[in-house]
């Protein structure tokens, strides 16, 4: 359940293992190893938690969508459409949010290939808004893949109470660009009173779980 994010310990043929908690707050591991056979000798290890945070995303807040870079800019690169004025890092760790008291430009684009943790729909959100995954919302003609990817836990995507809008990632139905990867799996807590739709093909290792009393749809080719 760990995959894809792990640390290796030791490449070779390995048995029994015993782990601790150390009261210095690193980690004790002790197991057996060997060359050839896992049993060829009982072996120690000792780590911290910054050695096991290896390729961990980055510390960074929310990017909170107030849509602010106008017609024509209505993608996810645009540093004015969030409302920190600053392109967020796309990566295992980031929350989306949509969106800001008054936001525009709700029907946008991801603009390339994204990854982000959670995508969140917050009790603001009482327009529709509508995802492309694609360059561009007029006449997108490049496809691009939004990943869910929860390097700390499961993926999420949340739809407040409150929220009224209808919320639809990969907006173009059966003939629209663009697919969605589940790299781990997706936890949808659907508790608004519009629609949350996925209109795009869905693969990957993860699975969805849904909670809540709101609609969720899966079209599409999405076997969840």
């Amino acid at each position: 359940s760990w995959s894809p994010h792990t640390v290796l310990i030791y490449p070779g043929p390995s048995a029994y293992s015993d782990m601790i908690l150390t009261s210095d707050g690193d980690v004790a591991l002790v197991y057996e190893r060997g060359g050839t056979s896992p049993y060829g000798e009982i072996a120690f290890a000792r780590f911290n938690e910054a050695w096991l945070d290896i390729g961990a995303p980055a510390t960074q807040p929310p990017a909170v969508w107030d849509g602010g870079a106008g017609s024509g800019n209505e993608t996810w690169q645009q540093a004015n459409n969030w409302n920190s004025n600053a392109t967020p890092t796309f990566d295992s760790g980031l929350e989306v949010v949509f969106n800001t008291v008054g936001a525009g430009s709700l029907t946008n684009a991801i603009g390339g290939d994204r990854t982000i943790h959670s995508l969140t729909f917050n009790a603001d959100a009482d327009s529709d808004v509508g995802i492309y995954l694609a360059e561009k919302i007029s006449s997108p003609v490049t496809g691009y893949v939004l990943t869910f990817d929860g390097f700390y836990g499961n993926a999420t995507v949340t739809v407040a109470s409150g929220a009224t809008g209808n919320f639809t990632v990969g907006v173009g139905g059966g003939s629209g660009p663009g697919s969605i990867q589940l790299a781990t799996n997706l936890v949808v807590n659907q508790n608004g009173s519009g629609e949350r739709k996925y209109d795009r093909t869905i693969s990957g290792p993860g699975g969805s779980v849904k909670n809540g009393n709101g609609i969720l749809f899966l079209r599409q080719r999405s076997p969840y």
